[in-house]
C-alpha cells in the first residue's frame, strides 16, 4: 500500500532523479537509465541486469539501507523486463536474512524484488521452505574465502518439495558467488532424490568477472 500510494504520487508530482536530481516522474529519470552499466548477453543459467560498478552501488545501498523501497520496486521491475524465460520454472527462492538480520532491517530486499519478478512473470514464489539459521559477518570486506567460510552451513532446508524440479535463486547482487553456491548446496544437500533439473541465478548486478565462480 505504501508503494502504490508513492507511485501514484510521483505520477502527480515529479520528484528529483535519485541520481542526477532532474525533475522526473520516476525514481530514475530517462537519461540516467540510458547510462547505467547494463550488463552483457547472459549465460544460460545466469540472468543479470547491471555490472556492479557506479552508479549501481549506490542504488543497492539505497534500497537495502535507506528503506528506499520505491527505488526497489523500480529496479525490480528492470529486472522483470530483462529476463528470458527459455524455461518456465517451478519455483523462485530469493537468498534468505537471518531473522535477526530481517529483524533489524525490517524486510528482506531480495524477497521484496522477487515478489514483483514472480507476479509479473506468473511463477511461483517461496521464501519460507529455506532459511538462514547463521547469524554471519557483513560479507563487505571479506575475501572470497573468507565469505566462504563465513557462510558454510549458513541456510537450511529440511525437505524439498517433489515438484521443485527447475529453481531460481534470486539475490541482488552477486558478489564472489559465494553466497549462491552455498544456498545451491545447501538445495542439493537437501535434493536425497535427484530431482533437481537445473538451477537458475537472477540478480539485479553482479561483478561479472566473478560468475565464473557460480556453480549451478
Amino acid at each position: 500500500m505504501k508503494i502504490a500510494f508513492k507511485q501514484f504520487f510521483d505520477q502527480l508530482f515529479p520528484q528529483p532523479c535519485f541520481l542526477c536530481h532532474t525533475l522526473t516522474n520516476a525514481p530514475l529519470c530517462q537519461t540516467c537509465i540510458q547510462h547505467l552499466p547494463y550488463a552483457p548477453k547472459p549465460a544460460l543459467d545466469i540472468q543479470i541486469l547491471f555490472t556492479y560498478e557506479y552508479p549501481i552501488p549506490h542504488l543497492i545501498h539505497a534500497i537495502k539501507y535507506q528503506n528506499n523501497l520505491v527505488l526497489l520496486n523500480y529496479l525490480a521491475k528492470l529486472l522483470a523486463q530483462h529476463i528470458q524465460i527459455r524455461q518456465k520454472p517451478d519455483i523462485i527462492l530469493p537468498i534468505p536474512l537471518h531473522k535477526a538480520r530481517l529483524r533489524q532491517r525490517g524486510y528482506n530486499q531480495t524477497v521484496e524484488i522477487a515478489k514483483v519478478i514472480a507476479r509479473d512473470k506468473n511463477i511461483p514464489l517461496d521464501y519460507k521452505h529455506c532459511v538462514k539459521t547463521k547469524s554471519t559477518r557483513q560479507q563487505v570486506g571479506l575475501s572470497k574465502q573468507e565469505r566462504q567460510e563465513n557462510l558454510r552451513d549458513a541456510f537450511e532446508l529440511q525437505t524439498l518439495p517433489p515438484h521443485w524440479q527447475s529453481i531460481v535463486i534470486l539475490d541482488d547482487v552477486v558478489t564472489t558467488g559465494s553466497t549462491i553456491n552455498e544456498f545451491a548446496r545447501t538445495l542439493l544437500k537437501a535434493d536425497k532424490n535427484h530431482q533437481i533439473k537445473r538451477i537458475e541465478v537472477w540478480a539485479c548486478a553482479a561483478v561479472i568477472s566473478n560468475l565464473i565462480n557460480i556453480k549451478t
